[in-house]
Parts: C-alpha cells; structure tokens; sequence
C-alpha cells in the first residue's frame, strides 16, 4: 500500500456502508464493550498517482533513499518482467470508511455465546428484518452483524472457514491484533447487507468486480483473506499472517 493503514486518503468517489438491520447491541448489551473500529477501504478501479493511496497503484518512495536490492542477487529488487497480466492487481484506489465490528461467535465466551444461539433471545426481531439474508439469527450475527467483510485496517478477525487459533506474538507471546486484511472480495452470497449503498445494482452493465466484489481482481488461495496482525506491544515485533 502507499500510504499506512493509520493514515489513509483516496481522491474517489465516498462508499458508504448501509445501517445494520438492526442494533445487536440492543439485544446483547454484554457486546458493547467488545465493539472495535475497523476501516473498510473499499478498493474500486482507477488511476492512482503516487499521491495516493492505492492497491495495485505507483509506491512512492524517498528521493534520498536507495531501492532496496537483494544481497544474493546483486540486482533490483522488482522482477524484470511479469510472465502474465492476471498476477498483477487492477489498480485502485480507497475510500476508508469506518464501521463497528463486534467477535465472531467462536471468540465469544461461552456465556455470551450461549445468549446468541438462544432463539428465545431473539424473539423481539421481527423476521423480516433479516429473512433476506440469513435463514436464522445465528447466521445474521455471523455474516451480517459481527465482522465486516472486504479490504479493512483494524477490526476483529475474520474466522472462515476455520475456527480461531493462537496469535501470539512470536516475539513477546502478546496476543496479536488485526492490522490489515486483504481480501479476496468485499461481500459474498452471504453478506449482501454489506454491499456499498453506491454498488447497489443499477440499469447498464456492472463497472468491473461489481458482480462478485472482486475489484481489485486479487485470488487469496482460491477466495480467501490474508490477514496480518501486529503486536500491540511493539510495531517493530513481527507481524502474524493468517489465511482464512
């Protein structure tokens, strides 16, 4: 990326997430506490400049500081060629949008866990709030109310299809947070609530990705996330990557 995660700006249009069926936090007050900030960037094709933030876009980089080479090669660092188009990303640009993301089920304890699968819980939610796009409540919570899917910074991990797993730091054994995601798709079948009230279907043929939320056309291990964590204790202690 051209710019840190803390600290992102884009020149494209502003995508905007639609308000959740409704407040889980009203039903589940014990989830208030654990709400964590996450930033979707929401990547859509374009024409980045090394101004800007950008997947896939120029990097922009020290005047006054070499590239870097590696020492067993003695030579550029880049590859000379790319021996096909379809490895290489379709540039984009972001535009960060914060959001709330609460744990996904299994990093619950198991009291609060066992509030969510209690359908009795959930009797207050008319069905039609949700019906759309989940069978169940449990299945509400997990794709549409905990954690947003897509390109974000921050957040809580996404779990999928494996359950959670240490993330230790390997340095000091702190446990690692979310740092960046990278996605292979900013929704799926199951997280249509998720889609950007600008990439609802409109007459014309969908702009590039808009069918499957694949814009920056990146296949993580066949539709997965690659998602790296950092240590809370030290930005200089090394990252943890997940595949999920």
């Amino acid at each position: 990326m051209s710019a840190a995660a803390g600290s992102i700006t884009a020149r494209n249009a502003i995508f905007t997430t639609p308000t959740r069926p409704f407040d889980v936090t009203a039903l589940f007050p014990q989830l208030a506490p654990l709400a964590r900030t996450t930033t979707r960037l929401h990547p859509r094709p374009g024409a980045p400049t090394v101004h800007d933030s950008s997947v896939g876009g120029p990097l922009l980089w020290p005047a006054d500081e070499p590239w870097p080479y590696c020492d067993v090669l003695d030579g550029p660092h880049e590859p000379p060629i790319v021996q096909d188009g379809w490895y290489l990303p379709e540039p984009c640009l972001f535009s960060p949008e914060q959001v709330t993301d609460y744990p996904h089920p299994m990093e619950l304890d198991n009291e609060l866990r066992g509030r969510l699968e209690d359908m009795s819980r959930w009797a207050a939610i008319d069905p039609a709030q949700y019906n759309v796009c989940a069978y169940d409540p449990g299945e509400l919570y997990l794709t549409n109310l905990c954690t947003a899917p897509g390109w974000k910074t921050g957040g809580w991990t996404r779990w999928s299809p494996g359950d959670p797993v240490d993330r230790a730091c390997p340095e000091c054994g702190t446990e690692a947070v979310p740092l960046l995601t990278i996605a292979s798709s900013e929704w799926d079948g199951g997280s249509a609530t998720w889609i950007a009230e600008e990439d609802r279907p409109t007459p014309g043929p969908p702009p590039l990705g808009a069918r499957d939320g694949d814009f920056t056309l990146i296949d993580i291990a066949g539709g997965n996330n690659l998602q790296l964590h950092v240590c809370p204790s030290s930005p200089y202690h090394p990252h943890v990557e997940l595949l999920q």
